[in-house]
């Protein structure tokens, strides 16, 4: 039985299948009978066609080598082992095993009619592909003249052109007179495979086959050049290296399989040795780019060092042999150098492919399967090279082509599960360098704001520091006017006016540091009050001019009557840092405080005639905790001045000369009503 089921499918299928057994049986059986009906002589003016091997006469002298003369004479003397193969068992002599190779020299003698009235051709065909076993045909007339047809005997020429003759696959043509009959005698010298398709064809149909041949083998050949170019188109699409590597395998296995069916010698290079050095160059190119392409899609440089190593180490010593096998050009130990190099180097592609399956990588089980097949693909060719002839060419070809077009779509399977994974792959580490970049831009953003509120609080400290230290400072002043009006107990005048300026810097100072206000560092005064100056210049004059009729200094006012809009604090505590610094400078003299008119506008100067500054001192007065070689202060009355003029709107301008005195003027009040 063909099948063998279970359950109630088997009871269905097992009466079909015996029953398509038996019609199978009866089918071949007639299909037998069919052929080996056929008597001589065999009539070739109508097909079908005649496979000589199955049905011609087998003549042998034990394994004496006989000539076409010898053979024939013993075959009309009968002096000879016959074997004949209509029966469908050929035999050695005296040996009743059948068997499917003949040992040792035999020929094959065909008889051949010609029943129709017109002249016909014919010639004896191998079929497919290359014609494994040696021969020698010859044709021989009625006359007893004889003509060779065919010599395949490629064994007794040199090396270098057995290749080429080995593709000898049909005899040249002959031709059949009407009603002639004729012998075919082909010498097999060192014996023949049974499983040789060697066929007597009319020419029509020959050329009518040949053309179809030549149109299938077109086709495979053209199917396997798309496959080319979409897996190119795939690596571009990809942008993917090792889908790049395998492309440029294919090509250079395409080249090398141009080569191995005698396209390239018949129509390019005509010649044996350049066609052995592309043979061998096209095989190594094309086993190079496999491994790289391993290397490639395992990451072997970074995961696997040793089997990089191997790799690398196999394909360089693999193309020192390649060189070798070039130079040697058409010998047999050409083959004999680089076999152990595609044995060692399929051996660690392999195992590469199972490294691949074993620690998961994607695509690998798919890539595994189609290396796996690659060399199955690469090696079933070998079986229809000599000495093996297990397989005929044409089934050679077939299986070779379909392997190599299925091993494509593995192949790029494969690849595209590793672009894929790599592709979430580097999606994800996008997402989280996406993720890690927002809580970096979280942090820095916090760290930003911690950094102004750090900034912040500092610059509000070193505010309240400034205040504080000017606060101090202004304040020296009006205490030591107020220690010596105290001492001669008599100005109660200049008492008077110290406590209110005291007061008012004290107020102000408190209004400075209220809450609400913590959050400025810097504010505007909004100006919403007048000054007069007489008055402040005249209370500016009576909190200094015991000091500076201590010092011997002649302290004048000019007396005004402008008002001005101004915050009287601020610009008495101008004036103060003003006076003391003219006082505190100059030794002896005098200093003069004054108002002028400009306009709607008015300005305060304040004269004395002090050492004076240079230029370069005049730029840095105003500076904080910057002072003179000869001072002795903290250097910030000038500052405390420039900052509450900037504060005010108000502007300093300052005129000094070096041994004559100084000049510094308040600009920018504007007159009141």
């Amino acid at each position: 039985m063909l099948f063998h089921a279970r359950g109630a499918t088997g009871n269905v299928l097992s009466p079909i299948a015996t029953i398509a057994a038996r019609w199978l049986g009866v089918l071949c059986f007639a299909i037998l009978v069919h052929f080996c009906a056929f008597a001589e002589p065999f009539d070739v003016a109508d097909p079908p066609h005649y496979k000589i091997l199955a049905d011609a006469e087998f003549v042998r002298e034990d394994l004496t080598q006989l000539s076409l003369e010898e053979a024939i004479t013993r075959y009309r003397a009968g002096d000879f082992s016959l074997a004949k193969t209509s029966t469908g068992d050929p035999t050695r002599p005296n040996n009743p095993e059948s068997i499917n190779l003949i040992y040792g020299p035999a020929w094959v003698r065909l008889a051949v009619t010609n029943t129709s009235d017109t002249a016909i051709s014919a010639r004896l065909d191998a079929r497919a592909g290359i014609l494994n076993n040696v021969l020698n045909a010859y044709i021989v007339r009625g006359d007893g003249g004889s003509e060779m047809i065919w010599r395949n005997n490629w064994l007794d020429e040199p090396h270098a052109v057995q290749w080429p003759r080995m593709r000898l696959r049909a005899s040249s043509d002959f031709s059949l007179a009407p009603s002639e009959e004729v012998e075919l005698w082909i010498d097999y010298p060192y014996g023949f495979m049974l499983g040789e398709e060697l066929w007597l064809i009319n020419e029509h149909d020959f050329v009518a086959r040949r053309t179809g041949d030549a149109g299938y083998s077109s086709f495979l050949f053209g199917w396997r050049a798309a496959l080319i170019v979409a897996v190119l188109a795939f690596a571009i699409i990809l942008r993917s290296r090792v889908a790049a590597f395998y492309a440029m395998f294919s090509t250079a296995l395409f080249a090398f399989f141009l080569e191995n069916y005698g396209f390239t010698y018949t129509y390019v290079f005509k010649s044996y040795a350049v066609d052995q050095v592309f043979f061998v160059g096209s095989g190594g190119v094309a086993f190079t780019f496999f491994g790289l392409m391993s290397r490639e899609f395992l990451s072997a440089p970074r995961l696997y060092p040793q089997l990089n190593k191997a790799l690398l180490w196999t394909m360089i010593l693999g193309w020192g042999a390649c060189l070798i096998a070039m130079f040697l050009g058409p010998h047999p130990a050409t083959f004999m150098i680089l076999t152990p190099f595609i044995l060692v180097f399929t051996g660690i592609c392999i195992y590469a492919a199972i490294i691949g399956v074993r620690y998961q990588h994607k695509g690998s089980s798919l890539y595994l399967i189609a290396t796996l097949m690659l060399f199955a693909n690469c090696f079933f060719g070998l079986l229809a090279w000599p000495p093996f002839y297990l397989v005929s060419a044409r089934l050679n070809a077939d299986v070779t082509h379909l392997g190599f077009s299925i091993d494509a779509f593995l192949f790029a399977g494969a690849l595209a599960l590793q672009a894929l994974a790599l592709r979430e792959e580097r999606d994800s580490a996008y997402e989280a360098e996406i993720a890690a970049l927002s809580e970096k831009a979280s942090i820095t953003s916090a760290l930003d704001t911690m950094t102004t509120q750090h900034d912040h609080a500092i610059a509000l400290a070193e505010a309240r520091r400034r205040a504080l230290a000017e606060t101090t400072h202004d304040l020296k002043q009006p205490l030591l006017s107020l220690q010596m009006s105290l001492r001669d107990k008599q100005d109660v005048e200049a008492l008077s006016q110290g406590v209110s300026y005291l007061q008012s810097v004290v107020d102000k100072t408190l209004d400075d540091v209220r809450a609400d206000r913590n959050d400025h560092v810097e504010h505007a005064f909004v100006v919403d009050r007048t000054a007069n100056l007489d008055d402040i210049i005249g209370n500016i004059a009576l909190m200094f001019s015991d000091e500076a009729h201590d010092k011997g200094i002649d302290l004048r006012t000019v007396r005004s009557s402008i008002v001005v809009k101004a915050e009287p604090v601020i610009l008495m505590r101008i004036l103060i840092n003003l006076v003391a610094n003219a006082i505190k400078h100059t030794v002896s003299g005098r200093i003069l405080i004054g108002a002028r008119r400009r306009g709607d506008a008015a300005m305060i100067e304040v004269y004395d005639t002090g050492p004076g500054m240079s230029e370069r001192d005049l730029q840095d007065a105003f500076k904080p905790y910057v002072s003179g070689t000869a001072s002795t202060g903290e250097g910030l009355g000038l500052a405390i001045v420039k900052e509450l003029a900037n504060e005010s709107g108000l502007d300093i301008h300052a005129h000094s000369q070096p041994g004559k005195g100084t000049v510094f003027r308040i600009v920018g009040l504007s007159r009141g009503n």
